[in-house]
Parts: C-alpha cells; structure tokens; sequence
C-alpha cells in the first residue's frame, strides 16, 4: 500500500478550506488531510502537532503571513504549495525560487498539478532553503533563482548569469564567475522565465543576458562575443528580432 501524502490547509477562509479540501479528496487519492487552520497561530500549532508532509497555505492572513506561518513552526522539512492572487510580477519570484503555487481561484488541474509535483520532487530537503528566497525576491529588486541540480538547489544572482545552453536534454548555465551549472530543464522553460529580465532567446540553443553582450559581428546570422568570451551563433531567422532588442540598450 502506497504511503499518503499527510497534508494541512491553512486560509482564513472556510470557503478556500472546503474547496480545497474536496478537490484533494476526491482527485488525489494519494492525500490524506490531517488538518486545517483559519489562522497563523493555529496553523503553527497544527503543522507542529501533525509534522505534515505537504502544506496549502495562503499568503495573507488577518493575524499574519504564510512565512510568519512558516517561520514560527517545524516545517522547514514540508513540501510548501501557496495559495495566492499575487499579480504577474510577484508570480515570478514564485517560479525563481522553485516555490509551487495556486492561483486564486484555482480548479482541480491547478492542485493535482501541485500534488503531482509534490510526488515528483518529494525526496528534496530544501524547502527552508526555497522560501527564503522567495520572501528575498518577494522584498528586493535584486532577483536570485533556484537552479535543481541532481546534487543540490543552486541559488545564483540572474545577473550573474552570462547565457545558458542548450546540450541534448541538459540546460547549461554559464556564470560570470566561470562557474557552469548543468539542469535537466528545457531552454523554452527558461527562456518564459527570464523574459523581462533581459535574456533572449538568439538561436534554438542559446538564451544569452543582453548585459552581457561586448560585440555582434555581422553575417547572415552573425555571431555575438558574450563577456566571458564565448562566440555564440545567432540564427538567421531571429537576426532582425535580435538586433531590435540589441538597439534597445
């Protein structure tokens, strides 16, 4: 017999409680509900009886937040699954932290989604690690981001980093202080991800850090010198899109 996933719900509101509650009753049968809370405090008291698993717990509450909630108690060994209606920018520091969330108001597909992920990367023991960098990219302008290796979860500055690579089914990150961090991620996942933060996207290989760009040589596609040295090819068919972003510096 498969052992269950041991799960608590906190929210302020009944309302969240209940849909919550019957969506991961009767669509993840791996779940087990061990308790729920309306509030900080008696969440903190929860999660310290019941030592969970995995928790659903909402960002703002009347008596504090979800990282007072998991500040104050034994949770830093629990999957942690936010429920949140944070607008587009602050979803970022969601996703760069490696932090899974659901968006209200969320659907069955949003939470087994969670579930899934949960079975998917439940062996990880760094979930103190993640929420706070969360709550740093939550507070500051500077923006770091949470690299899954096999071995760890890499924390690096986006800034530092110069271009990633795209090598079979491994993502090659390539940082200014010539360290490299390899991922099983695809590149289409990271180039979502960065957009805004001035990464491009020059050839189906290569996502490069505009930053950190010295020189672009012509040439049918033409190529550009990264700051570490590195010539990169830039396709043909992204040329023109790629020297718009690059007058735009």
């Amino acid at each position: 017999m498969l052992k269950k996933i041991r799960t608590v719900i906190i929210d302020d509101k009944k309302s969240v409680i209940s849909t919550l509650s019957h969506i991961l009753t009767n669509y993840c049968k791996n779940v087990e509900i061990i308790g729920t809370a309306e509030n900080v405090e008696n969440g903190v008291i929860c999660i310290n009886e019941t030592k969970p698993d995995l928790i659903f717990t909402d960002i703002e509450m009347p008596d504090g937040t979800g990282f007072d909630l998991l500040n104050q108690s034994q949770s830093r060994n629990a999957e942690i699954v936010f429920i949140t209606a944070h607008n587009e920018y602050a979803i970022k520091a969601f996703e760069f932290s490696a932090i899974h969330y659901i968006l209200k108001p969320f659907n069955h597909e949003d939470v087994v989604k969670a579930v899934n992920r949960f079975e998917y990367i439940h062996h990880e023991r760094n979930t103190g690690q993640k929420i706070d960098l969360l709550n740093h990219n939550l507070q500051k302008d500077d923006k770091r981001i949470a690299l899954p290796t096999n071995e760890c979860i890499e924390i690096i500055d986006i800034n530092s980093i110069i271009y990633c690579e795209s090598v079979k089914d491994y993502l090659i990150f390539y940082l200014n202080n010539k360290k490299e961090v390899t991922i099983t991620k695809s590149i289409s996942s990271y180039e979502k991800l960065l957009s805004g933060f001035g990464f491009y996207r020059i050839h189906h290989s290569y996502l490069v850090n505009m930053k950190h760009i010295k020189r672009y040589t012509r040439g049918r596609g033409g190529y550009v010198l990264m700051s570490n040295g590195a010539k990169l090819d830039v396709s043909a068919r992204r040329k023109q899109a790629f020297l718009m972003e690059l007058n735009q510096l």
